[in-house]
Order: C-alpha cells, then structure tokens, then sequence
C-alpha cells in the first residue's frame, strides 16, 4: 500500500457519494488509488464504529443546521449530512443535494444495525436511510464497473459518471450501449476467424495443387529414367544395383523379382499370377523406390497401362501414375500374340522359356558379384560336427557369431575412400575368439581364407577387402545363425525353465545369474566371483526351480551337492573362457528375450 495522500481529482466521486475524506483517503490508498473500487470497498467497509466515536464527543453545530434547514433540507437530513461529512458545511451541503432524504420506512432488519450508533432516534433513523442508499448505489456502481472512467485526472467525467449512477434510465442505456459494442466485437471475431479460415484452405488447397504437379512431374521423370534403363539391358541394370545400393539391396530386389517368375512359372496357367501390384509394401520397397527395379521387370516382359499390340508399345499416360499404385501385366517381348497373356489360359512355350532364361541370367550377375562360400562351408561344419563323439552346435554357433562380428567390423572401418584402418583387418593368432571359437571349428579357418585372410606374424589379416563380398558374408552369417540358434543348449536349458516354473521364479533366477556373469567378466581375476552358492541362489529365485541344475551347468558352471556349490569351469591352461562367458550370458538373455515375448 502507498503512502502519499490522494489528489482533490481522486477524492472528488467519493465524497460526491457522502463518504467522509478520512476513510475515502483509506480506501484509495487501500485499493491503489483506482476510484471505482476505492468506493466499493468504502461502501462494504462502512465507517460505523468511527461514527460511533465521533457523535460521542463531537456537538453538531447548531448554525450549520439552521443553515441547511433554510437551504429546505429536513432537521434530521442535515444533522445527518453534518455527521457523515464531519461538521463540514460546504461537503453536507452537497451530500445532500447527491442524496435527497428518502420517505419510506426502513425495514425491521435495518433497525437492529442502527443500534449500535449512540445517539438520538431521529439522528439513528436518518442515518440508516443513508446507509440504505449507498448500498444501492454500491449495487448500482457494480452493475456498471465496464463503463465507469478510472482517470482521475477527468474530474468533470467522473462526476458525469457518478451522477448518472443513481439514473436508472442512464445505467439501462449503458448496458444497452454495452451489449451493442459485445455482439460488434463478436461479430468482427466471427468475421477475422472465417477469413482466416478460408486464407488457410486457399493455402492447403495451393500445396495440394503444387504437391500433384510436383508428382506428375516425378513420375514422368522417373518412367524415362526407367525406359533409358530397359533400353540399356539387364546387366547394366543389375550392375546399377550393385554400385549404388550395395550387395544386400541388390540381393534382395533380384531375389524378388526371380520370386515373382518362379511363382508365374509354377502356375503357368493362373492369369492372377502374371500381375505385380506395385502398392504392395515390399514391392514399394525393393522394386519401385529402387532406380531401375521397374525397368528390370519390364526387362522380363511386365508392362503398365494399355498395351497397343500393333507395335508392342505401351500408353504413356497410364504408366506413370501406374508405377505409384497400379499394376505390371506380364506381357513378355518374345510374344507374336495379338494378344495379352492374362486372356489366354496357359502361357505359351516361348513365354515360358524366356522367363526362364531371363531368371538364370539374372541370378547368375547377381551371384557373380555377391555369392560367397559361408553357405557350404557351414553346411559342411554342421556336418563334420554330427560325426563326432560328443557334437556341439554351441561350438558352430559361438563360432558364427564372431565371425559375424569380425566380418562387421571390416564394413564398419570401411571410409569414404574405400579405404579400411588395419586395426579392423586383423585377429591376434594368441587371442581366445581364435584358440577357442575359430580352432574348434576349422571350417572356419577356411572361411577366413576364402574371405582373403591370411597369417602374417601371428596375425590374421586381409589386404584390400571387396566391402560387398563382406556385406554378403555377414548376411549368409545371419542366415545360418538363425537356422541353429533354438538348437543352442542355453536356450533349450531356458525354455525347459520357463515350460517347468510358472511365475516369476524363472525371471529372478535368470536375472541373478546374469548379474553373476556379469561380475566375472569385469573382474575374471576375483575369484570369489567364480563360485555361486546355491543356498543363497535359489532363495533370491523363491526356492528350488526345476530344469535350475541344468541351467547351470549349460552356463559352464560345475555343481557340487556336497557343499552345495557351482562352481565356474577352467579352461585346460586354468584360464577363464572370458569370450566363451561372455557369448553364454549373452545367449542366455536372448533365450529369455525370445521366450518371454513368444
């Protein structure tokens, strides 16, 4: 609250209304001097007690009194007017001319109130009238706060505004003028958001357009990138793949379109065969967002849009938009029909043995780039493996996997020159992955032959590596990892578990022995880590789990009943398998990963 006293342009619209200038002083300063609500809270704040204390020892002026009684003002509406403007003549004067003297009576209620004010019957009677007028007034001023002027400094307009209060035809013209200038304002509102609104739908309407020609345009672009591609052959074609999209992408689009001809081959006779819906998700993926992957299909004899048989050509204008979302008709170039496949029953011998044709030719590119030697190799470990006394398909896939690792570490390196750091071309001849994952399995040792490795003072090293060949390599290295990785014996260890021990057993007792594993592999030198005791164990699990023992013994733990231990197994030199530890933890939570979401 500020200290300064008000302006005489401030107090004026209070003392108009009969308030006394001390407590109007109270009440601007109480409400920071903004007059419309200095006056309510005058008027809910009425100086009753400050009344009381004042006619107790203050005496009305007799002379002021017969001068307002000569003025036509009533005994008891001056003597009122004295006491509510502290004997102040000129200020009871104009109270009573802002308040003329009300004839009704006061209700009951009212008069309960007035007896706290000592003083004469006519004096108490008087002065609740006032106070029957000022909340009028009060109701009256809070009815009309949007209208009324909070500039002090406007001492004309702030009386204009006080006396058109107590008006009731001025306060209705008011709200009147009030309600005119809402529903204007509420008009304009509706006005501005509709022509915002259509600013908007002209604009999305103007990219709509823009998007279509830029689409059009695309298309015709790309159906005579594709028809310059058609004209230049397959091999260029699939050499387009291999150069831009790497050994895998071309892969796989040439392994879908050899797909679609052995499905036509199959069922020669099926019409609803020889059509390549170019909307399906993996054709849109593989074929028609692949430069050239619609030009190798026309290449095998699919067209779009009509087909014009006189000269074998097709309409332009449907096969642009066909290529977003139409279809491709197998009508092969070697056909003298007059007309198209899809009408006739069987396609013809000629057909047939073109798209035969056409399929080993394009496989065989394809091959001649990427084809590698892991497929046979494999086949071949798997099979040295069951001939042995005790086989391991563990053996074959830990040894996968870190070829895996070795072979995606060589396209990693690989930068933007084609060149690869030699950090990434070796493997140490004395390192674990090579003794006990590569060694056990020699085929794979061929394999890094075949890949161009060579030993060279304790280490295995390439020499300006074909980064396709690896890409191709990893991706047959996936293929055969995900043939045998339920055939792993962590994993049939984990899905016994889980089949045996409903509940949350399993959980715990997998995720206790991967934190075990886990504390091995950061400190393999503590050997407080290699032994687990399987009291404490199996009551983090809940109690004993059937299939538990096995697990253990399936992570390369050895368990003693005795004392009721597991402990870790060494390898023959009394070194820890860190690696072979390592891929077990990690099989085990890709087991329970896999078991737990089928």
């Amino acid at each position: 609250m500020t200290s300064r006293l008000p302006t005489d342009q401030e107090l004026q619209p209070l003392l108009s209304l009969g308030i006394s200038r001390s407590h109007a002083t109270k009440g601007l300063q109480a409400q920071q001097f903004r007059v419309n609500q200095a006056i309510d809270w005058c008027l809910t704040n009425p100086e009753q007690q400050q009344f009381s204390r004042q006619t107790a020892s203050t005496t009305l002026d007799e002379k002021h009194v017969q001068n307002l009684k000569g003025m036509g003002f009533s005994e008891a509406h001056a003597r009122n007017a004295l006491l509510l403007n502290g004997n102040n003549f000129q200020r009871s004067m104009d109270w009573c001319l802002a308040n003329p003297e009300v004839a009704q009576p006061l209700p009951p209620a009212r008069e309960k109130k007035s007896s706290k004010i000592s003083n004469s019957n006519t004096n108490n009677s008087n002065l609740q009238q006032s106070y029957k007028m000022e909340e009028d007034v009060e109701d009256d001023i809070m009815d009309t706060d949007d209208w009324v002027d909070n500039d002090p400094t406007d001492n004309d307009a702030n009386k204009t505004n006080s006396s058109s209060i107590t008006t009731a035809g001025g306060l209705d013209l008011l709200q009147k003028q009030s309600l005119q200038r809402a529903k204007l304002a509420e008009k304009q509102r509706k006005q501005k958001m509709k022509k915002l609104e259509m600013e908007r739908m002209k604009r999305e309407e103007e990219l709509e357009q823009k998007a279509s020609i830029d689409a059009q345009k695309r298309d015709k672009i790309r159906m005579e990138r594709e028809a310059a591609l058609e004209a230049k052959g397959v091999v260029y074609i699939v050499n387009g793949f291999l150069q831009d999209y790497g050994a895998s992408q071309a892969r796989e689009t040439v392994g879908l379109v050899v797909r679609i001809i052995d499905t036509i081959l199959k069922h020669p006779s099926q019409p609803k065969y020889r059509k390549v819906k170019l909307s399906a998700k993996k054709i849109q993926k593989d074929i028609v967002r692949i430069s050239g992957g619609v030009a190798l299909l026309k290449c095998a004899g699919f067209r779009s849009g009509a087909i014009d048989v006189s000269n074998g050509k097709e309409d332009s204008s449907q096969s642009v938009s066909n290529n977003n979302g139409g279809f491709l008709e197998l009508f092969p170039k070697s056909s003298s029909s007059s007309s198209s496949p899809s009408s006739t029953a069987t396609l013809s011998t000629s057909c047939l043995e073109f798209l035969k044709k056409f399929r080993r030719e394009v496989s065989e590119i394809v091959s001649k780039h990427t084809a590698t030697c892991i497929p046979e190799l494999m086949e071949k470990a798997r099979n040295e493996d069951l001939k042995k006394a005790k086989p391991s398909v563990e053996r074959i896939y830990f040894a996968a996997i870190e070829l895996r690792k070795l072979f995606s570490n060589v396209i990693a390196a690989n930068d933007a020159d084609g060149r690869v750091s030699i950090d990434f071309l070796s493997l140490d001849s004395g390192s674990q992955i090579f003794k006990y994952r590569f060694r056990s399995v020699p085929r794979c040792i061929d394999i890094l032959k075949q890949m161009g490795y060579k030993e060279v003072r304790g280490y295995w090293r390439v020499v300006n590596p074909v980064v396709e060949t690896f890409v191709a390599a990893v991706e047959d290295l996936s293929a055969e990892i995900s043939k045998i990785r339920t055939k792993t014996p962590v994993f049939k260890a984990t899905s016994k578990l889980v089949k045996s021990n409903p509940g949350q057993g399993p959980r715990v007792l997998i995720s206790t022995l991967s934190a075990c594993l886990g504390r091995i592999i950061d400190d393999p030198d503590n050997v407080k880590y290699h032994k687990l005791k399987l009291s404490v164990l199996f009551r983090k699990s809940g109690g004993f789990l059937n299939g538990s023992r096995q697990m253990l013994t399936r992570l390369g733990f050895k368990v003693d009943d005795v004392t009721e231990t597991a402990t870790l197994r060494y390898t023959r030199s009394g070194e820890v398998d860190l690696n072979l530890v390592e891929l077990r933890r990690n099989d085990l939570l890709r087991s329970w990963g896999e078991l737990n979401h089928s």
